[in-house]
């Protein structure tokens, strides 16, 4: 349990930092094949169900899809940024697909909690889950709208939004720990 969870959490961690000079230094392909490993990993001791495979499936085609960002800044300057259509649209499909991979990543981390029978770390999933969804809806929507806004209230507005943002990949993050902890034997126990 603890290999599998310690792959996905580097995994994860590949996604969330973005450390970018000439080329992403911690390149989201990498990512999401650790993600894949650490759910192959799992899946190879039990019996997981569809979600786990959705979500590997998913891991290893976003492996593939996301090898353009390795290239591609997040923080470009926009005025460049404007100028590659490529680059905007490619950004825009590869958020709307990570959501959806997470959302996938959740509902297989809630069937763990739910055949562990570990009522806490499930209910604990579920509230990450609505809380970060809301919020990056809420982010995804105003991102169309902020540009329209004043200056200080722009800078304001997008601030709290990405250290909102930050916050909950950290929550993740700390999640996917909990998960770990859990000792080897206990999804055994219980099948």
């Amino acid at each position: 349990m603890k290999k599998g969870f310690t792959k996905i959490i580097i995994g994860q961690l590949f996604l969330f930092l973005n450390i970018h000079f000439f080329i992403d230094w911690l390149p989201d392909p990498i990512g999401f094949f650790l993600i894949h490993s650490g759910i192959k990993e799992l899946s190879k001791r039990w019996n997981l169900g569809s979600n786990a495979i959705i979500v590997k499936n998913l891991a290893i085609t976003f492996a593939f899809l996301s090898i353009p960002s390795v290239f591609i800044s997040r923080t470009t300057d926009q005025e460049i940024f404007h100028m590659f259509l490529f680059t905007q649209v490619y950004l825009i499909i590869m958020n709307i697909a990570f959501l959806i991979f997470i959302f996938y990543l959740f509902h297989f981390l809630f069937d763990i909690a739910k055949r562990a029978e570990e009522q806490n770390l499930l209910k604990n999933s579920i509230r990450l889950f609505y809380l970060s969804f809301i919020v990056w809806l809420i982010i995804g929507t105003t991102q169309s709208f902020v540009w329209n806004i004043q200056e200080g209230w722009l800078v304001m507005t997008l601030s709290i939004l990405y250290m909102v943002n930050i916050v909950l990949q950290i929550l993740f993050i700390l999640l996917l720990f909990s998960y770990r902890k859990t000792p080897d034997g206990w999804l055994e126990a219980k099948m």
